[in-house]
């Protein structure tokens, strides 16, 4: 055929195709139309995919108590007793109490629910107790680690407020703060008056200085060994049951190629989950006393106007779901909310004593370990323990070519 006459005909398909296309109103149809002949459609997940968490048996309940004035007590109270009085293993104090509300909170918070909450890390706990649909903010108050008593908000490129913060004498990566009893996000928000019983908060609930706040942080029976991301563009997200083949359940849009200097990663120790929210899984590259990591971002939330800068930078992994037409994963399990918290139970206590007060396998099993495969190592097949790096470095995962997420086992 004579390249003129091939050129001719692909041009009058072309034409032939775009007026397929319009109505006979001259109005173009719609373009994913094709996407409905059902010999392309998405596998049937609903079999294979793993239950939400809150359809799970529960494993274990347990109340993070704390008591809303100067010098009150934090502690953790055990379902099954008066969670309202008395007892419970006190795990820290109030310093200053809190009696404000943020009505400027960050953009990811939008995808979680009111009176839940929305964001559990080492460095701040963050509870959502409203959302303004005409600015698409949510209003939330922050429980924060002693070390951010003296912190300026001005100069901290995370979200903070004093004013509606309540602030304890609990170390950041400890207790509550990313340690054994910190919670889940999606827990629920509760609140009482002293020698009450907890109730949930109402939307638009302001926390009062002399009462009970309260969380409810439900464990449950769903222990995946991991999830793993294949650091490519287009690489798959596979989850691991505990019997089962893994499986995909995502893919990765963007990989992560850098490191950069995460606030909060100095108080997560190198491949410690730093913080979860309904946006953000922010893993720490860094020893403890240091700063630096990498984040795990879903689709949507990287097109949002302040996460501009994700789209070009190396720090972040865009994920979102196998099926390009589904939703974006914000606030969905299991990545966004309900499986991932920043577990760590340390193994010594602060003087390099044994800790007596855990048996010894919930230590190295209530734990979140995150590992990775890198194609320059001895076995480019073998897991290890996320390679150090505190630096800002644009090219210091060049070789990460799979992230694994283990899950606690106890």
């Amino acid at each position: 055929m004579k390249p003129k006459l091939l050129i001719a005909l692909v041009l009058l398909a072309g034409l032939c195709g775009a007026a397929a296309a319009l109505a006979a109103d001259g109005i173009r149809t719609d373009r994913h139309a094709e996407f409905t002949d059902p010999e392309i459609q998405p596998p049937a997940w609903p079999d294979v995919l793993p239950l939400p968490l809150r359809d799970r048996p529960v494993e274990q309940v347990f109340f993070i108590h704390i008591e809303n004035w100067e010098g009150g007590a934090i502690s953790i109270r055990q379902l099954g007793g008066d969670e309202a009085e008395g007892g419970g293993l006190v795990v820290g104090h109030v310093l200053a109490p809190v009696s404000a509300t943020n009505a400027d909170g960050y953009t990811a918070s939008g995808w979680a629910a009111e009176g839940t909450v929305c964001a559990s890390a080492v460095n701040a706990i963050h509870l959502k107790t409203d959302h303004n649909y005409v600015s698409g903010r949510s209003t939330l108050f922050s429980l924060l680690p002693i070390e951010q008593a003296k912190t300026d908000p001005r100069n901290y490129k995370s979200y903070l407020s004093h004013e509606a913060s309540l602030q304890t004498d609990i170390p950041g990566g400890k207790e509550i703060f990313g340690g054994r009893w910190a919670p889940l996000v999606g827990s629920r928000l509760l609140h009482c008056a002293e020698g009450e019983a907890y109730m949930p908060v109402e939307v638009g609930y302001v926390p009062q200085a002399g009462e009970i706040i309260a969380i409810e942080v439900v464990r449950r029976k769903y222990n995946p060994e991991y999830i793993e991301f294949e650091n490519a563009f287009g690489g798959l997200i596979w989850i691991k049951e505990l019997g089962q083949d893994p499986y995909p359940i995502g893919q990765v849009l963007k990989p992560v190629v850098g490191t950069g200097r995460f606030l909060g990663t100095q108080w997560a120790d190198t491949g410690r989950i730093r913080a979860a929210h309904p946006g953000v899984i922010c893993i720490s590259t860094s020893p403890e006393g240091e700063i630096g990591g990498f984040q795990i971002i879903p689709r949507d939330h990287a097109m949002s106007p302040e996460m501009v800068y994700t789209r070009y930078k190396t720090q972040w992994m865009v994920v979102g779901p196998l099926w390009a037409l589904d939703e974006s994963w914000e606030g969905l399990p299991p990545l966004f909310t309900d499986y991932l918290y920043p577990a760590y139970i340390p193994a010594v206590d602060e003087d390099g004593e044994p800790n007596d007060e855990v048996l010894a396998m919930e230590i190295y099993l209530g734990r979140f370990t995150v590992r990775g495969r890198y194609s320059d190592a001895d076995d480019p097949d073998e897991y290890v323990l996320l390679h150090e790096e505190s630096s800002y470095d644009n090219y210091a995962l060049k070789h990460l070519t799979h992230v694994r997420i283990y899950f606690p086992r106890v």
